[in-house]
């Protein structure tokens, strides 16, 4: 596989939100191309980042595929709490560019689960409350949702937090050589569990990801992480161009101010 013609190679996020999922994104953009999933659920979503990135795949790619989001949008006690403007801002961004291809289930998981029929998901991505035995309880209970020769995607399989609780990793390692596995090797990691026992033979990346010799996924790891530095760098040029824009709107403003409180004390002079 040539790393330098999958589609990420010209990949920029078409909506920029905070989220530890970005050095995951050209990986994720490249499995909807490859993968092509008619049905993707995302357990867990709060800003959108990585929900996102599937729904701009599926519009480049123009597969048949419809992406779920399904959260309550409150937070919780390891990543905090939500306020009501993340999920609108969610909600606005989603119903401006991905309407036609996404909807919104704001629930509890297990309320959402009666929504999909078994054996109909293809891609499902687990990143809900992250202690060992809530990440176990969303792959159990959602497995039987996931289609043969579906994919689950657990985030942070590589991040250690005791003070926490944290137990993706724990669980992850435990789960992975039960089937064919692929992870990223990137900062937070990403579990990729192929739920099948046979690849589709003329399918060159699934087969890279799952089968590929130690060579081709050093390639790839290495190609992921100049992409994941490019984007990086993108969003650190454009939040400096947003900061050098407020800038001018408050010195603008500081200025204006400044007149009328000069104007209103001449006023005021002139009237003694």
């Amino acid at each position: 596989m040539k790393c330098l013609q999958l589609p990420s190679i010209h990949f920029m996020p078409l909506i920029n939100v905070h989220s530890t999922w970005l050095e995951n994104y050209a990986f994720g953009y490249d499995l909807i191309h490859a993968f092509r999933p008619k049905t993707v659920v995302e357990l867990g979503v709060f800003w959108g980042g990585s929900f996102f990135v599937f729904c701009q795949a599926v519009k480049a790619c123009g597969s048949e595929t419809i992406c779920h989001a399904v959260d309550t949008w409150e937070g919780d006690s390891q990543a905090g709490k939500l306020e009501e403007e993340t999920f609108q801002a969610f909600q606005k961004h989603r119903e401006t560019h991905f309407a036609d291809i996404s909807n919104v289930k704001r629930m509890r998981f297990e309320q959402a689960l009666d929504s999909f029929a078994d054996g109909s998901i293809d891609l499902l991505h687990i990143d809900g409350f992250h202690t060992y035995e809530a990440v176990k309880n969303d792959y159990e209970t959602w497995l039987p949702k996931v289609s043969n020769g579906g994919i689950i995607l657990f985030h942070d399989v590589k991040v250690i937090n005791q003070e926490q609780n944290f137990g993706v990793k724990r669980f992850w390692e435990e789960l992975k050589n039960e089937k064919l596995h692929f992870e990223m090797n990137n900062q937070f990691g990403l579990g990729v569990l192929y739920n099948g026992s046979e690849l589709p033979p003329d399918n060159e990346f699934l087969q890279t990801i799952f089968k590929g010799s130690a060579e081709e996924l050093e390639e790839l790891d290495q190609y992921y992480l100049l992409i994941k530095e490019r984007l990086i760098s993108r969003a650190f040029v454009q939040m400096y161009y947003r900061a050098e824009e407020q800038v001018k709107y408050l010195t603008h403003r500081v200025v204006d101010l400044e007149s009328k409180i000069k104007n209103k004390e001449w006023n005021k002079n002139n009237s003694l």
